[in-house]
């Protein structure tokens, strides 16, 4: 996939890392999970898939993500996913259906109901919003970040 290479963002994986931990420790499978992540964003990737680039069982790496994010390993992907279609929706003017293509989902219906579940509002709604949509939708995707509890 051509496009896959064009995808590019902001954060390094380690510091998203540490931001979901909440600690500066960090687990180096975990690590070099959400590397892998970054690197397949374009693409479906299964926790076989997942669990083999690291070289763990899919319940132990299950397991470490659990503990670090709270979240899945696959749920943690796609939002990761969404977190780009919601640079890609602000800073292109892509369709809809090309976004979710570049973020790894072959159907654009699935991919806005998955954005709406994790965002709060459909991504035509979110692109055309003010910017004030994308501090929700930082709030939502990462709860971590702003919960002292979860840290």
């Amino acid at each position: 996939m051509p496009q896959q290479n064009s995808l590019r963002l902001t954060s390094r994986p380690v510091d998203r890392c540490s931001s979901y931990t909440g600690k500066g420790a960090q687990n180096r499978y975990l690590t070099q999970a959400i590397r892998c992540m970054y690197r397949n964003l374009g693409r479906a990737m299964t926790l076989d898939e997942l669990a083999e680039e690291v070289g763990l069982s899919k319940s132990y790496l299950h397991q470490i993500f659990v503990a670090h994010t709270g979240r899945a390993p696959l749920e943690f992907f796609s939002r990761l996913k969404v977190e780009e279609a919601c640079k890609l929706l602000k800073a292109t003017d892509h369709s809809i259906g090309e976004i979710a293509q570049r973020v790894g989902f072959g159907d654009p219906y699935y991919f806005s109901r998955l954005f709406k579940k994790a965002v709060g509002v459909s991504p035509k709604k979110y692109r055309d919003q003010p910017l004030c949509y994308s501090e929700r939708a930082e709030r939502l995707l990462h709860p971590a970040a702003q919960d002292p509890k979860r840290a």
